[in-house]
């Protein structure tokens, strides 16, 4: 007696084991082995605590605030051009040495507040950065100093050499 319905149980199966495979991972590596892209946020509220970076908030600050970042020696203005491509683990695979920088730019997202960001960085190993965010029109200027160890995955930040961060985020008070 043959059974039809078994080869087409078995053929879904496996097309449906294929399919979980292609969208779980980006390659064959442990992912407890290897190198984690980070990224460090700012938030820029008013006296009134509203995002001056949401444009339906009055007196917004998208595309007219000048932000700018140096780190490494290279001065990066603030890409306001949104995008939509899929920040996600795959398109900054793991078994890199190090994060690919891409200066600081405008962040909007389903479930966040729109922030500037800035990244990104290897949090697979301990490391000591720094960086410096200016914001000319209100003479303002962080120095930043982001210390990450491995074994602990303990972040120390301090901004104009007080320690005031555990995460990597930061709001900002603008007038």
């Amino acid at each position: 007696m043959k059974r039809p319905y078994l080869y087409v149980s078995l053929l879904l199966t496996v097309v449906l084991a294929s399919f979980s495979l292609a969208f779980t991972s980006c390659n064959d590596d442990d992912p407890d082995d290897q190198p984690l892209n980070t990224w460090f946020e700012f938030y820029f509220q008013n006296e009134e605590g509203l995002n001056l970076l949401n444009p339906s908030t009055p007196d917004n600050l998208v595309g007219k605030l000048e932000a700018n970042l140096t780190y490494n020696g290279t001065a990066y203005n603030v890409n306001w051009e949104e995008s939509a491509e899929n920040y996600g683990a795959c398109k900054f695979p793991y078994g890199t040495t190090s994060g690919n920088f891409y200066g600081i730019w405008y962040e909007t997202h389903v479930g966040s507040d729109n922030h500037l960001q800035t990244g990104f960085w290897n949090m697979g190993s301990n490391f000591d950065i720094n960086f410096t965010l200016e914001l000319p029109q209100y003479d303002k200027k962080y120095d930043i100093n982001w210390k990450f160890d491995k074994n602990s995955r303990h972040n120390t930040i301090t901004v104009n050499g007080t320690h005031t961060l555990t995460s990597p985020e930061m709001t900002i008070l603008l007038p």
